[in-house]
C-alpha cells in the first residue's frame, strides 16, 4: 500500500491548486472582516465572502486525496508500524513544530507568559491558527488505518458510500445538539470541524477511488458533462442561497446541505479537470510550468502549515506601514505580498534543500 511510485501529475496539480486556494481563503478573511464592519452589505463584502466560501471545498478535497493516496498503490504486505512512523515524521512532527512557532509568535506579540497547559490544548485541538484543524482531522483518519483496510476488504462500496454520506450529514449538522442532549449539564460542543466523522464521505470516497483508480478516472471521463453540469448547478445554488442568507438575512436551514453538494461536485470537477490537463501534459511533453508545479508539490504541506504565519507577519510588518485609503487596494496588496513571500520562500527552500542533498551525495 505504501509502495514507492512515480507521483501522478493529476494528483500533483490537485495538491498545488488546493494549497494555493487555501492561502487565498485566509488572505480574504481580513477583507471580509473589514468590509463586514460597515452597516450595509457591500458588493466588495459579498465578493470577498463568496470567494472565500467557494474555497471551502479544499479541506474536503485534501481529505478525499488523503484516502485516495492511502490505497492508490496497494500491496499485499502492509506494515502498520512503518505507516505510522512515516506519518509521525512527515505530518505530526512538522505540525507540532509550527504550533510552537505560532505560540511563540503570540507570546512575543501580546507579551503574555508561557503556559504549558495552553500549548498542550493547542496541540490537541489545532486552534492556535485557523487552518491547523485539518491536521487534527487527518491524523484521526490515519490512526484508524486498520479500519479503512478492513472496510475496503469486506464492505460493499455502495453501502459504505451511502452510510458515510448519512453519517457526514448527521454529524456535520447535528453533533452539537446530540452531545448537548446526551450530557445532563447541557454541554454544547463547538468543535464539529475537528471530528473526522464530519468528513467521512470524502475520506471513504477517496479510499475506494484509490483502490479502483483506473475505473475512477474512467468514470470521470465518461461522465464529464454530467459532473460539469452538477458542478455548475450546485455552484449557482450555493451562490444564490448564500446571498439570501448572508446578504439578505434570510435564514435557510438547508444552506449547509447545499454547500456540501457544492463541495462534493467541486472535488469531482477539479479532479476531472486535473486528469484532463495531466493527459494533455503527457502528450505535449515536459515544460517549465510542469517542472515548477512538481517542485512546489514537494513543499505544499510546509506551505500549508506556514502560510498563516506569513499572513500575520505581512500584516504586522508591511501593511500596517502602508497608508492605503481603499480597502480593495489593501486587499490586493495583501494578496500580492503573501503569495510573493510564500512562493519566493518555497523557491529558496528548494534551492537550499537541493544544495544540501547534492553535498551529501558527493560526500557519500
Amino acid at each position: 500500500m505504501e509502495a514507492k511510485k512515480t507521483r501522478l501529475f493529476e494528483l500533483t496539480l490537485m495538491n498545488v491548486f488546493f494549497c494555493m486556494l487555501v492561502i487565498f481563503a485566509h488572505i480574504s478573511s481580513k477583507a471580509i472582516e473589514a468590509y463586514g464592519a460597515n452597516s450595509t452589505v457591500s458588493l466588495q463584502y459579498l465578493f470577498a465572502f463568496m470567494s472565500q466560501r467557494y474555497t471551502r471545498f479544499v479541506v474536503p478535497g485534501f481529505i478525499f486525496m488523503g484516502g485516495l493516496k492511502l490505497f492508490l498503490h496497494k500491496k499485499e504486505k502492509f506494515s502498520l508500524g512503518k505507516f505510522y512512523v512515516k506519518r509521525l515524521r512527515s505530518i505530526v512532527l512538522p505540525y507540532l513544530a509550527w504550533v510552537i512557532i505560532y505560540y511563540l509568535y503570540i507570546i512575543a506579540k501580546n507579551n503574555v507568559p508561557f503556559n504549558a497547559v495552553e500549548l498542550a490544548k493547542y496541540f490537541a485541538v489545532g486552534n492556535i491558527a485557523a487552518h491547523l484543524y485539518f491536521v487534527v482531522v487527518i491524523v484521526q483518519f490515519y490512526l484508524l488505518a486498520p479500519l479503512w483496510i478492513k472496510m475496503t476488504e469486506k464492505a460493499s462500496v455502495a453501502i459504505m458510500l451511502v452510510f458515510s454520506l448519512m453519517i457526514t450529514i448527521i454529524i456535520s449538522q447535528e453533533l452539537p445538539n446530540i452531545i448537548y442532549y446526551i450530557f445532563a449539564d447541557g454541554f454544547y460542543f463547538e468543535k464539529t470541524d475537528r471530528v473526522f466523522l464530519t468528513y467521512l464521505i470524502y475520506w471513504v470516497g477517496g479510499c475506494y477511488a484509490g483502490l479502483n483508480y483506473g475505473k475512477f478516472k474512467e468514470m470521470l471521463v465518461k461522465n464529464r458533462w454530467l459532473i460539469t453540469a452538477f458542478f455548475g448547478i450546485s455552484t449557482f445554488a450555493n451562490t444564490y442561497f448564500s446571498y439570501l442568507q448572508f446578504g439578505k438575512g434570510t435564514w435557510l436551514s438547508f444552506l449547509e446541505l447545499t454547500h456540501m453538494l457544492f463541495c462534493m461536485s467541486a472535488v469531482l470537477f477539479f479532479f476531472m479537470l486535473s486528469t484532463w490537463i495531466a493527459d494533455k501534459k503527457i502528450k505535449s511533453g515536459r515544460g517549465l510550468v510542469t517542472r515548477a508545479i512538481k517542485r512546489i508539490d514537494g513543499v505544499t504541506y510546509g506551505i500549508y502549515l506556514s502560510h498563516i504565519f506569513v499572513i500575520y507577519v505581512a500584516d504586522d510588518l508591511i501593511l500596517r506601514n502602508v497608508n492605503l485609503s481603499s480597502l480593495s487596494a489593501t486587499y490586493a496588496l495583501r494578496t500580492v505580498t503573501v503569495y510573493a513571500v510564500i512562493l519566493g520562500g518555497a523557491v529558496i527552500w528548494l534551492k537550499i534543500k537541493g544544495t544540501v542533498m547534492e553535498i551529501r551525495r558527493k560526500s557519500s
